[in-house]
Protein backbone atom coordinates (compact mmCIF):
# COMPACT_ATOMS: atom_id res chain seq x y z
CA UNK A 1 0.00 0.00 0.00
CA UNK A 2 2.93 2.29 0.71
CA UNK A 3 4.09 2.01 -2.93
CA UNK A 4 0.69 3.09 -4.18
CA UNK A 5 0.75 6.19 -2.02
CA UNK A 6 4.15 7.10 -3.44
CA UNK A 7 2.76 6.61 -6.94
CA UNK A 8 -0.12 8.93 -6.13
CA UNK A 9 2.39 11.47 -4.83
CA UNK A 10 4.17 11.42 -8.22
CA UNK A 11 0.98 12.23 -10.09
CA UNK A 12 0.97 15.68 -11.64
CA UNK A 13 -1.92 17.97 -10.87
CA UNK A 14 -4.57 17.96 -13.58
CA UNK A 15 -4.96 21.74 -13.53
CA UNK A 16 -1.85 23.82 -14.09
CA UNK A 17 0.54 21.05 -15.12
CA UNK A 18 4.21 21.15 -14.25
CA UNK A 19 5.38 23.41 -11.45
CA UNK A 20 7.16 26.51 -12.68
CA UNK A 21 10.63 25.41 -11.56
CA UNK A 22 10.21 22.07 -13.36
CA UNK A 23 9.09 23.83 -16.52
CA UNK A 24 12.09 26.16 -16.29
CA UNK A 25 14.42 23.19 -15.89
CA UNK A 26 12.88 21.44 -18.91
CA UNK A 27 13.25 24.64 -20.94
CA UNK A 28 16.90 25.05 -19.89
CA UNK A 29 17.72 21.44 -20.82
CA UNK A 30 16.18 21.87 -24.27
CA UNK A 31 17.96 25.21 -24.62
CA UNK A 32 21.26 23.40 -23.97
CA UNK A 33 20.32 20.81 -26.62
CA UNK A 34 19.51 23.64 -29.04
CA UNK A 35 22.87 25.30 -28.31
CA UNK A 36 24.67 21.98 -28.79
CA UNK A 37 23.02 21.49 -32.18
CA UNK A 38 23.92 25.06 -33.15
CA UNK A 39 27.54 24.43 -32.14
CA UNK A 40 27.67 21.25 -34.24
CA UNK A 41 26.20 23.12 -37.20
CA UNK A 42 28.72 25.94 -36.89
CA UNK A 43 31.62 23.47 -36.67
CA UNK A 44 30.17 21.67 -39.71
CA UNK A 45 29.99 18.38 -37.81
CA UNK A 46 26.41 18.00 -39.06
CA UNK A 47 25.55 18.30 -42.76
CA UNK A 48 22.97 20.82 -43.91
CA UNK A 49 20.28 18.19 -44.35
CA UNK A 50 20.66 16.94 -40.80
CA UNK A 51 21.21 20.44 -39.45
CA UNK A 52 17.74 21.45 -40.56
CA UNK A 53 16.28 18.26 -39.14
CA UNK A 54 18.03 18.61 -35.77
CA UNK A 55 17.31 22.33 -35.55
CA UNK A 56 13.64 21.47 -36.07
CA UNK A 57 13.80 18.81 -33.37
CA UNK A 58 15.57 21.15 -30.94
CA UNK A 59 13.08 23.94 -31.66
CA UNK A 60 10.14 21.56 -31.18
CA UNK A 61 11.61 20.43 -27.86
CA UNK A 62 12.00 24.03 -26.73
CA UNK A 63 8.48 24.87 -27.78
CA UNK A 64 7.03 21.76 -26.16
CA UNK A 65 8.89 22.29 -22.90
CA UNK A 66 7.91 25.93 -22.60
CA UNK A 67 4.37 26.01 -23.95
CA UNK A 68 3.11 22.50 -24.55
CA UNK A 69 3.57 20.80 -21.21
CA UNK A 70 0.17 21.85 -19.92
CA UNK A 71 -1.40 20.20 -22.99
CA UNK A 72 0.36 16.93 -22.16
CA UNK A 73 -2.33 16.17 -19.57
CA UNK A 74 -5.07 16.71 -22.14
CA UNK A 75 -3.25 14.44 -24.61
CA UNK A 76 -2.83 11.78 -21.91
CA UNK A 77 -6.51 12.01 -21.00
CA UNK A 78 -7.50 11.78 -24.69
CA UNK A 79 -5.49 8.56 -25.15
CA UNK A 80 -6.61 7.17 -21.78
CA UNK A 81 -3.15 7.25 -20.20
CA UNK A 82 -3.55 7.56 -16.41
CA UNK A 83 -0.04 8.94 -15.71
CA UNK A 84 0.42 12.02 -17.88
CA UNK A 85 4.24 11.99 -18.20
CA UNK A 86 3.89 8.54 -19.80
CA UNK A 87 2.20 10.30 -22.71
CA UNK A 88 5.48 12.11 -23.22
CA UNK A 89 7.14 8.75 -23.86
CA UNK A 90 4.40 7.87 -26.34
CA UNK A 91 5.01 11.12 -28.21
CA UNK A 92 8.79 10.61 -28.06
CA UNK A 93 8.53 7.05 -29.40
CA UNK A 94 6.30 8.26 -32.23
CA UNK A 95 8.73 11.06 -33.09
CA UNK A 96 11.76 8.78 -32.94
CA UNK A 97 9.99 6.26 -35.17
CA UNK A 98 9.45 8.98 -37.76
CA UNK A 99 13.11 9.99 -37.44
CA UNK A 100 14.29 6.40 -37.95
CA UNK A 101 12.08 6.03 -41.03
CA UNK A 102 13.52 9.27 -42.46
CA UNK A 103 17.09 8.11 -41.78
CA UNK A 104 16.46 4.69 -43.34
CA UNK A 105 15.10 6.28 -46.52
CA UNK A 106 18.17 8.50 -46.68
CA UNK A 107 20.54 5.57 -46.12
CA UNK A 108 18.72 3.52 -48.76
CA UNK A 109 19.09 6.35 -51.26
CA UNK A 110 22.81 6.67 -50.46
CA UNK A 111 23.26 2.90 -50.78
CA UNK A 112 21.70 2.99 -54.25
CA UNK A 113 23.89 5.93 -55.28
CA UNK A 114 27.00 4.12 -54.02
CA UNK A 115 26.08 1.02 -56.03
CA UNK A 116 25.56 3.07 -59.21
CA UNK A 117 28.83 4.95 -58.67
CA UNK A 118 30.73 1.70 -58.12
CA UNK A 119 29.31 0.32 -61.37
CA UNK A 120 30.23 3.49 -63.27
CA UNK A 121 33.74 3.40 -61.81
CA UNK A 122 34.16 -0.22 -62.90
CA UNK A 123 33.05 0.66 -66.44
CA UNK A 124 35.42 3.65 -66.60
CA UNK A 125 38.30 1.58 -65.22
CA UNK A 126 37.64 -1.10 -67.86
CA UNK A 127 37.60 1.53 -70.63
CA UNK A 128 40.85 3.03 -69.31
CA UNK A 129 42.53 -0.38 -69.20
CA UNK A 130 41.44 -1.04 -72.79
CA UNK A 131 42.80 2.33 -73.95
CA UNK A 132 46.11 1.70 -72.17
CA UNK A 133 46.38 -1.78 -73.71
CA UNK A 134 45.55 -0.38 -77.15
CA UNK A 135 48.15 2.38 -76.70
CA UNK A 136 50.81 -0.11 -75.67
CA UNK A 137 50.09 -2.37 -78.62
CA UNK A 138 50.29 0.59 -81.04
CA UNK A 139 53.46 1.83 -79.35
CA UNK A 140 55.24 -1.53 -79.55
CA UNK A 141 54.33 -1.98 -83.23
CA UNK A 142 55.88 1.34 -84.27
CA UNK A 143 59.30 1.22 -85.90
CA UNK A 144 61.99 3.32 -84.24
CA UNK A 145 62.87 6.40 -86.27
CA UNK A 146 66.44 7.60 -86.56
CA UNK A 147 65.82 10.75 -84.42
CA UNK A 148 64.22 8.88 -81.52
CA UNK A 149 66.31 8.21 -78.47
CA UNK A 150 65.80 4.97 -76.63
CA UNK A 151 64.31 5.42 -73.16
CA UNK A 152 62.43 8.62 -74.04
CA UNK A 153 59.05 6.97 -73.58
CA UNK A 154 56.10 8.74 -71.99
CA UNK A 155 55.66 7.99 -68.32
CA UNK A 156 53.17 5.21 -67.67
CA UNK A 157 49.62 6.22 -66.84
CA UNK A 158 48.87 5.67 -63.18
CA UNK A 159 45.74 3.65 -62.43
CA UNK A 160 44.02 3.04 -59.16
CA UNK A 161 45.69 -0.36 -58.95
CA UNK A 162 49.21 1.20 -58.95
Amino acid sequence: MHLLSNFAFMQMPAGDGMPEHGQSLAFLVTLVIFALVMGLVLKRKITERFAILWMGIAFALMLASSLGYKYLFKIAHFFGIPYAPSALFLIAIFGLTLLVIQLFTWVSKLNERSRVLAQQLAILRDELDREIAKGRSEHSSEVARPGDRPGNDEPPVKTLAN
